[in-house]
């Protein structure tokens, strides 16, 4: 009986086409499912809470006239002096710089440009990718083994961290104040997140001379990833189960389907300012992309809590172009990992035509030792 299942076990890990391995994946994708609904309801009343302990944030919004007539002028992509600077990767990898947003009224900034580098012994192209993180999970180490970027072949790799997400910006947990029912502050942290992610990519090309950028992004860092493919020409951006409409997740997400409606209609008796429409400056789908649709891949699961298929699809829907795979996994937990891994790894290295030559003090640069977080 054990080596049956170890039979069956073993083909659904390989991807095999057989029946034993199709019905497991399926009931492995059920139980995950149930998994991630309770996991996705506490984690959104404790967003909840951690959003309503100020409540003296709920009664006024002073910054969104002024966020508001900033977007209208100068559009969510707004430049900001001083976006390309020059990178200086410390020990271990880790790369820090100013990020240029800064809110409207305000002299100094409130966010850093966070990430950790990894570069191989050899390099064999002049060809960087970035890498951002799901919510919560800042960790280059869990996003390297999720993904297999570590048998990434002679590419530079830059692992970006978002605001609210580095230690020392935020108290409860990573991620924690990125949400707020103050949607202007909310705007601001994804505004202020674009335009470091936006600013490293930059600084990354001028400072290593590189001559394509790819993107990778999960969940949030997905959402990022479309911001930037809107830029920044990207040679590949692969976006795995992106968020794509902030205000769809804010209303939908566990618990929040039923206290995102009861919230916005106090508010909106109390506030005649208060618009949950505010979250759709946010929409990444509604700009021209300065990236080819045919360039990007799209890798959504069918069984996603907390992001449904159906607000991934609208990337499809938008850019009928796009590379679009579909797996039968959750958010947490994907299925077909191995085919994942290979599919990913196969978009994000350069293809051999792509490659120039680098200057041989360049190809044997010291590496930067693999980001373990």
């Amino acid at each position: 009986m054990w080596a049956v299942w170890a039979r069956v076990i073993l083909k659904a890990l390989t991807n095999e086409p057989v029946s034993e391995a199709i019905m497991l994946q399926r009931a492995l994708s059920r139980a995950t499912w149930g998994l991630e609904v309770a996991f996705t309801s506490v984690w959104s009343l404790g967003e909840l809470a951690y959003a309503f302990r100020r409540p003296q944030t709920l009664w006024r919004d002073p910054g969104r006239q002024r966020l508001r007539e900033d977007i209208e002028a100068f559009g969510l992509y707004k430049e900001f002096p001083g976006e390309v600077q020059e990178v200086r990767v410390a020990a271990g990898g880790r790369l820090v710089l100013d990020n240029p947003y800064r809110r409207p009224g305000e002299a100094r900034a409130r966010d850093r440009v966070v990430a950790w580098m990894a570069r191989p012994a050899a390099r064999r192209s002049r060809h960087v990718v970035v890498v951002c993180h799901c919510y919560g999970v800042p960790f280059a180490g869990f996003m390297q083994r999720l993904f297999g970027l570590g048998q990434l072949h002679g590419v530079d790799v830059v692992y970006n961290v978002m605001n609210h997400h580095y230690f020392g910006s935020y108290v409860a947990w990573p991620g924690a104040g990125l949400a707020s029912p103050r949607l202007s502050d909310m705007v601001h942290s994804f505004r202020s997140a674009i335009t470091g992610l936006r600013s490293l990519t930059r600084s990354l090309v001028a400072t290593f001379g590189y001559d394509s950028v790819s993107v990778l992004g999960y969940s949030v860092g997905g959402q990022l990833a479309l911001h930037l493919a809107n830029c920044h020409p990207l040679r590949r951006a692969v976006l795995y189960c992106p968020v794509v409409c902030v205000r769809q997740t804010c209303s939908e997400l566990g618990v929040m389907r039923y206290a995102t409606p009861l919230m916005a209609g106090a508010l909106g008796r109390v506030r005649r300012d208060f618009d949950m429409d505010d979250l759709a400056w946010l929409d990444p789908l509604a700009h021209e992309p300065a990236t080819d649709p045919a360039r990007m891949t799209v890798v959504a699961q069918r069984n996603d809590v907390m992001v449904p298929l159906a607000q991934v699809a609208r990337v499809r829907a938008r850019h009928p172009a796009v590379e679009w795979v579909e797996h039968d996994g959750t958010h947490l937990v994907p299925s077909r990992w191995g085919e994942l891994t290979r599919l990913v790894r196969a978009r994000l290295e350069p293809e051999l035509d792509e490659l120039r030559p680098v200057a041989a003090a360049d190809a044997t640069a010291p590496p930067v030792r693999r980001p373990e977080r």
